[in-house]
């Protein structure tokens, strides 16, 4: 029964309080973020879907009209990660100080590790189109991720029947065993 009521408990406590526990400002949130983003395959997913929303919102604000300058802050502050926050927040200065928006990207930690994302923001700054190239960055990263989550969800019965029947069969032997005086 624990096994099934503790995981339960668990996450009705983290509906409950996890806005507290996990807020943007808590120190707990930067450390969950941290080790979401390092659990191998499913890091990649969270982060390019929280980076393919904002990515996308920055896109939209360039097509209807508001600046860059205004709209990097607003972005920091509707991104949900606190790493794609302070990332968003930190462009602002380095373009005001004279960097391109790709030499700001490449500045910060977050974006650095993900050139394929630069690339595209070059790419948008040269033709002059950066409010179309941020939609598509963001819409083929959020595209890319629930492809992902796709694959890893067809992939899903392949592993849990095997596993179901293993159970099963464990638990169909220690029957008889105890039927039978053991075997």
């Amino acid at each position: 029964q624990g096994g099934f009521f503790g995981p339960l408990l668990a996450l009705a406590f983290l509906v409950w309080r996890g806005a507290s526990i996990f807020g943007l400002d808590s120190p707990s949130r930067a450390a969950l973020e941290r080790f979401v983003v390092k659990i191998p395959g499913m890091g990649a997913i969270a982060l390019d879907l929280a980076a393919g929303k904002a990515f996308g919102i920055l896109g939209l604000l360039l097509e209807a009209g508001v600046s860059l300058s205004e709209s990097l802050p607003l972005v920091a502050k509707v991104s949900r990660w606190k790493m794609l926050s302070q990332g968003f927040s930190a462009l602002e200065p380095r373009i005001r100080a004279g960097k391109s928006l790709a030499e700001a990207l490449e500045a910060d930690p977050v974006f650095r590790t993900r050139p394929a994302w630069i690339t595209r923001v070059v790419v948008g700054e040269k033709a002059g189109t950066l409010d179309r190239s941020f939609r598509e960055l963001g819409e083929s990263l959020e595209d890319g991720a629930w492809r992902r989550v796709g694959s890893g969800l067809r992939l899903l019965p392949f592993l849990l029947i095997p596993l179901v029947g293993a159970f099963v069969l464990w638990q169909a032997l220690k029957v008889i065993s105890g039927v039978h005086g053991g075997l």
